[in-house]
Parts: C-alpha cells; sequence; structure tokens
C-alpha cells in the first residue's frame, strides 16, 4: 500500500508499515532514486545489512525531495578499533547521529569523544574522520544534505571562514543538555540555527510520557525523527507504523502526522529538521 502526491519538482510515496513492504523500500534504496522522496517509515530490523572490511553499513536513502536535489542516508557500524577512511572533506553538509558505542571525531586536526546519543554537524568542506575508539561495535546514523548552495560552497573548511551566528561543526551531548517538562513528557532543544548551506537546522528531542500523543502536526520543512527510546505509532496522512527503538522515518515537508506513545514507559525521539532555500507549497 502507498501514497503518492505529486508537488513539483519532486514526489514519492508514502509506505503502509508491514515488514514486507519496508523491505522493499530497502532494497530499492541502495541505487541512487530518480523520483523524489515522500514520507516514508524504515523499521531498523528490517533494513538490509552489508557487511565491510571495517564492519557494517546499511543504506537508506539516495534521493530528491520536496526541498533537496539530494538527499543520503546510510548507517556505519564499527568494529572495536576501526577507522572508516582517511580524513576527508565534502561540500555537502552532514548530520551524525551517535546510536551505540563510543567513537573519536578527528575533526581539523583536533579530537573529540562521541558517544551514545551524541549529534555531530559537520560544516561544509570541514576535515573529519571517525575511529571506534570503545571495546564493543559503534554504530552511528549518517545525513548529507545538498542545497543549491552545495554546489557553489566555497572550497575550503565553513569552520573558518563563516560568518558569526553560522553554526560550524560541533559535537552536541544531547544526554545531557538541559530539558524543561511538558504536560505531556519533556522537551530538550538542541540546535537551531542557519549553516553555509542551509536556512536553519533545527532538532530537538521530546519525551513522550505512556499513552501521549502529539496531535496533527505539519511542517514546511523535510524532517528525519529518529526513535530512541520507547515504542511509538506514528500516523502520516492518515497511514500508522508501530516504530521501536533505532527505527526512523522521513517527514516530507507540508505532511500531516502525529506520534503517540504506545508502549509501557517514555518514549525519546529524535527531531531533525532541514530547511533549504526551496520551500515546498502546501497542497490544496
Amino acid at each position: 500500500m502507498k501514497i503518492s502526491t505529486h508537488i513539483p519538482p519532486f514526489a514519492r510515496a508514502v509506505l503502509a508499515a508491514t515488514p514486507f513492504l519496508l523491505s522493499s523500500v530497502m532494497a530499492q534504496s541502495t541505487a541512487p532514486a530518480t523520483a523524489p522522496l515522500g514520507s516514508t517509515f524504515y523499521n531498523w530490523d528490517t533494513l538490509i545489512v552489508t557487511p565491510t572490511k571495517s564492519g557494517a553499513r546499511r543504506a537508506v536513502i539516495d534521493s530528491p525531495t520536496l526541498s533537496f536535489a539530494r538527499l543520503t542516508m546510510h548507517i556505519t557500524t564499527l568494529n572495536p578499533g576501526a577507522i572508516l577512511q582517511p580524513p576527508g572533506h565534502h561540500a555537502q553538509e552532514e548530520v551524525i547521529w551517535v546510536r551505540e558505542g563510543n567513537l573519536e571525531l578527528w575533526l581539523n586536526g583536533k579530537t573529540q569523544n562521541a558517544g551514545p546519543g551524541a549529534l555531530i554537524f559537520l560544516a561544509a568542506h570541514a576535515l573529519h574522520n571517525l575511529k571506534n575508539i570503545g571495546d564493543k561495535p559503534a554504530t552511528y546514523y549518517v545525513i548529507d544534505v545538498y542545497t543549491a548552495a552545495t554546489a557553489i560552497v566555497r572550497d575550503q573548511p565553513a569552520d573558518e571562514w563563516a560568518p558569526a551566528g553560522v553554526l560550524k561543526s560541533t559535537v552536541f551531548d544531547c544526554n545531557n543538555l538541559p530539558s524543561k517538562p511538558t504536560p505531556k513528557g519533556f522537551s530538550c532543544p538542541v540546535v537551531t540555527s542557519p549553516t553555509a548551506t542551509l536556512v536553519e537546522l533545527h532538532s530537538h528531542l521530546t519525551t513522550l510520557n505512556p499513552g501521549m500523543t502529539t496531535g496533527m502536526l505539519a511542517d514546511p520543512a523535510d524532517e528525519i525523527i529518529i526513535i530512541t527510546a520507547g515504542l511509538v505509532e506514528s500516523n502520516i496522512k492518515g497511514i500508522t507504523c508501530r516504530l521501536a527503538a533505532g527505527s526512523f522515518y522521513f517527514q516530507a515537508a507540508n505532511d500531516l502526522h502525529s506520534m503517540t506513545n504506545v508502549g509501557p514507559t517514555p518514549t525519546t525521539y529524535q527531531v531533525l529538521k532541514f530547511v533549504s532555500e526551496t520551500i515546498p507549497k502546501p497542497a490544496h
């Protein structure tokens, strides 16, 4: 079952969350898509795992969206002591979420640690690599966004030239950021800032108590929502999916959606919102 909604220049599907359909999504997403990406659920248990010399890789997204010329996402697992590659850089800005394990980030000549729950932002052309410094496998989600600004950004680390107020490469220790209680649980802001190639990058953590729901919402920007703890039922344009920790979904701009905690314990999810210079108009 799928629903397609075409909004120029791109459109794609919202898929029902059966294991069979989710497996199909994963199989099709290993090569760049020519059609645009619509709201899609991704179940951690159905992702296709490809062994690598340093661990494993799960290919997830490589597609245009309503807002971007290209959005890519993959999940890397590094074995203890493994380094993915020599330090490198690229024009597209990158967000990394650490699911498990302890990583050392080499960034522009300096090192810092990133443990479970950490969110890493890499500005355009930041020179970087990652190493697993723990005694267990480390798994992290990698999201790259390509905007019109990506194609013309200066071939020099934006950390060196971006003006004040523009986000530089940063490791956010989300587990130790202050949160505030809400009528439904807790809210923890992480970052809201323009970047060298984005109008705005926004992230926050929301905790819903058992039985609580967000109600129906819509946002004019593309989002990726990662379930970090608990069990939720996500509703996108009337299609529902139950997702546990590690699962996630892509929320296309302007699609109505809601989140409900259907488990016995509090559930937490991390919202990553990417605002480009291209803002799709709501469908009428």
